[in-house]
């Protein structure tokens, strides 16, 4: 999973250049039963955003099996969308799934609590 993120990080970088060197850099707060296992940041340059969301230390409780029942493990667990972030739509990069973000993002309904947003 780590090197499929990554690739599709890289693309990102390829196409939006100034997001990556200019942007800032915003830590998302999660909340919720397993908050400690998430990373989830934002980078902002303009009106672009890139939202990225993550796992962290969770291979011991699951298995290795993140993916087999995300909405269990991840159930009760959000990401806090500030208010600049949210009302707006974005495109996972990892499925190009179109999403529009309230001031929670539940991460009960994605596949392995991974996500990499960018503004559409």
């Amino acid at each position: 999973m780590n090197q499929y993120v990554t690739a599709a990080l890289l693309r990102l970088r390829q196409q939006n250049h100034d997001l990556f060197r200019f942007g800032e850099y915003l830590p998302l707060r999660a909340v919720g039963k397993r908050a400690d296992k998430i990373i989830a940041y934002a980078r902002i340059n303009h009106d672009d955003v890139l939202i990225v969301v993550a796992p962290r230390l969770v291979f011991a409780e699951c298995d290795g099996l993140l993916s087999q029942s995300h909405a269990g493990f991840w159930a009760e667990t959000e990401i806090i969308i500030p208010g600049q972030l949210n009302q707006r739509r974005y495109r996972n990069a990892l499925n190009q799934e179109m999403l529009t973000l309230e001031e929670r993002l539940s991460l009960a309904s994605h596949q392995g609590g991974v996500l990499v947003l960018m503004s559409d």
